[in-house]
């Protein structure tokens, strides 16, 4: 029998390889590589642009300039909301982060953050010592990539990250949890629900099926253990009391919800047809480890069968809550984001206590987040070019210049993209739809907003702009028009002439870009 062959080369091939896969250093390792691969597409650009960042960016200064130069043009423009709102976190944090950091570094800084506290918040979500954390980790990895990031929906995936440790901190409390540990669980939970109302509500959904099924409910005193929602429950639901819509819960009747189950929409960042393989792949593996775990079954603790339990619930949640029940829309893919993550953490929680086999999983959830990655890193290259390119209007900008952006971008993704110069440029931007939404901390003063005024030109690619009657009513000057990508724009219909028409009238063009033109007010 030959010493070196391939038989035995193979052997100690697949040795070295078992050997190597049972180590918890490999798998530890391997969770920081994936870690820092997801990072990439917010540290390898300039400008990390997300559907709702400018208008968070935008805010966050405003919120500043209000509370640090009140005497400037935007306070006659724009006030703070006085009431509590259960959608500030992602203002607060950006807003501090600008007092440090420049505005495009304190955006990265605010979504990397994001991203780490909900990779660590759910490996640590069932910290126990009998399990592999660095694999409940990996099983994690793609929903890093969900679309509410790249929507730039800051606070409610800022709340979702708080909500996973605040199930690691109650993983972690035990049956008897000292009131230390309750009060800072209460505290977090409070957090949580500034930052959005669903993390929060899905939270409380956790921890009362946790409490059923550990029969704590049932208990003598069991009030008590109750106690630590009381805070975060009553603040979403003064919320949601002032901002229901009255609609039913009903069965969809369309087919769209169907779709977005079935192509995992939660996990598609930019593009259906283009990300749905690795979609489609990260939830086969997790129809597959479900499978796997319900064949080699072994018992199961009562409190982590809450985990899937909650699952479920936000499964059939999906299915009943109307579009847009108290969060301005995207009720849908926000539940099922939160649906994911509980499901994967039970599956979590299930392979660790089984045999080395199991581990084989974990390949197909590597490479569907490494196919994610990989097209978001794309995106992420081509919008930097873009938001470079108007960015560049920055410099030209007056410092306090009464602004109206004219949008002529094609791009679905770009409906706010005319306020990102505002947050580099002290300015006051009439294209602010945050300020109209109960929601948000930025509000309109009285008789100031824009409304139909000015035209419709905030939503729309072919904008229609006027001046009257919105200037004779408030008494205020358009200062300066910034037409976004107007030289990619050949239309040739009425309200592109009009449009020409009254910036040639009253406006003088300023300077101009590949990417931009600005016009600045004649003194008429």
């Amino acid at each position: 029998m030959p010493i070196f062959g391939p038989a035995p080369f193979m052997k100690d091939l697949r040795q070295y390889l078992l050997s190597l896969l049972s180590r918890k250093a490999f798998w530890e390792l391997l969770f920081w590589i994936l870690l820092i691969f997801n990072l990439l597409p917010v540290l390898s650009v300039d400008h990390f642009y997300t559907g709702d960042g400018p208008a968070h960016l935008y805010n966050a200064q405003v919120i500043r300039w209000l509370l640090l130069d009140a005497g400037g043009p935007w306070s006659d423009f724009f006030e703070l909301r006085k009431e509590l709102i259960p959608n500030l976190g992602g203002h607060v944090l950006l807003s501090m982060l600008l007092a440090v950091f420049s505005p495009l570094w304190a955006e990265k800084l605010l979504y990397i953050l994001i991203m780490l506290l909900t990779a660590t918040g759910f490996r640590y979500a069932l910290a126990h010592r009998s399990l592999q954390l660095s694999v409940i980790g990996i099983l994690a990895m793609p929903l890093l990539q969900h679309f509410c990031i790249y929507i730039g929906f800051q606070s409610f995936s800022l709340g979702m990250a708080i909500m996973l440790w605040c199930v690691a901190l109650h993983s972690r409390s035990g049956r008897e949890a000292h009131w230390r540990s309750q009060l800072l669980l209460s505290g977090l939970l409070l957090i949580c629900a500034f930052c959005h109302p669903v993390p929060t509500l899905v939270f409380v959904g956790y921890f009362v099926l946790h409490s059923v099924a550990r029969g704590v409910a049932f208990r003598k005193n069991a009030w008590k253990q109750f106690l630590i929602l009381i805070p975060a429950c009553l603040l979403v639901l003064l919320f949601v009391g002032r901002e229901g819509k009255g609609e039913e819960w009903a069965f969809p009747k369309s087919i769209d919800q169907w779709h977005s189950l079935l192509d995992l929409q939660p996990i598609i960042a930019h593009h259906l047809v283009d990300q749905a393989p690795a979609a489609r792949l990260y939830a086969l593996s997790l129809l597959l480890a479900s499978v796997f775990v319900l064949i080699w079954r072994k018992p199961v603790q009562t409190g982590h069968r809450a985990l899937i339990l909650t699952a479920l619930a936000m499964g059939t949640a999906y299915f009943l809550l109307p579009p847009s029940w108290a969060t301005g829309g995207f009720i849908h893919v926000r539940i099922l984001l939160c649906a994911l993550f509980f499901w994967a953490l039970w599956l979590g929680y299930q392979l660790a206590s089984r045999a080395l086999i199991w581990r084989l999983f974990l390949l197909p959830v590597i490479a569907a987040n490494i196919m994610l990655v990989t097209y978001n890193l794309r995106e992420a290259k081509y919008h930097d070019k873009r938001a470079a390119l108007l960015m560049q209007a920055a410099d030209h900008i007056p410092e306090g210049a009464v602004i109206v952006p004219l949008n002529y971008s094609q791009h679905w993704l770009h409906y706010n993209i005319g306020l990102y110069p505002s947050a580099l440029r002290k300015s006051v931007n009439l294209d602010n739809y945050e300020a109209y939404e109960a929601h948000f901390p930025v509000k309109w003063k009285e008789g100031m907003a824009p409304a139909v005024r000015l035209g419709p030109f905030g939503a729309s690619r072919n904008p229609a702009f006027a001046l009257e009657p919105y200037e004779s009513e408030t008494g205020m000057q358009v200062e300066a028009v910034l037409a976004c990508f107007d030289m990619e724009f050949t239309g040739a219909d009425s309200t592109t002439a009009a449009t020409k028409a009254l910036l040639e009238a009253h406006f003088s063009r300023s300077s101009a870009g590949e990417g931009y033109s600005l016009w600045l007010r004649n003194n008429d």
